[in-house]
């Protein structure tokens, strides 16, 4: 069985590993849908096309839960010109909206 101080450790480590294990899976998904994106907006799809406002619901969901998500989702996911502007890659962005 184990300690107390081992238990704490063990969940302490298990968090962590879920946040980075999700950053990672953020990135990966972002590398994929922001370049989908951006080049459907460059082709003429209209940001309330389905594939647009699909790829935008993904995006929503990436950025860490807080105030990091609401700064990310105000900054970038408003208009075709903030869609636009986003980097193509993650580690691009600002920590302020970003891992």
């Amino acid at each position: 069985m184990l300690s107390e101080v081992a238990k704490l450790i063990w969940g302490a480590g298990s968090t962590a590993y879920g946040v980075f294990s999700d950053k990672v899976k953020s990135k990966k998904i972002y590398r994929y849908v922001v370049p989908e994106l951006h080049y459907a907006l460059k082709t003429g799809r209209k940001i309330n096309s389905p594939d647009v406002i699909n790829a935008i619901k993904i995006l929503e969901d990436l950025a860490p839960v807080g105030a990091r998500r609401r700064n990310f989702n105000r900054r970038y996911l408003k208009n075709k010109a903030y869609l636009l502007s986003l980097p193509l890659d993650p580690d691009d962005l600002s920590v302020g909206f970003w891992w």
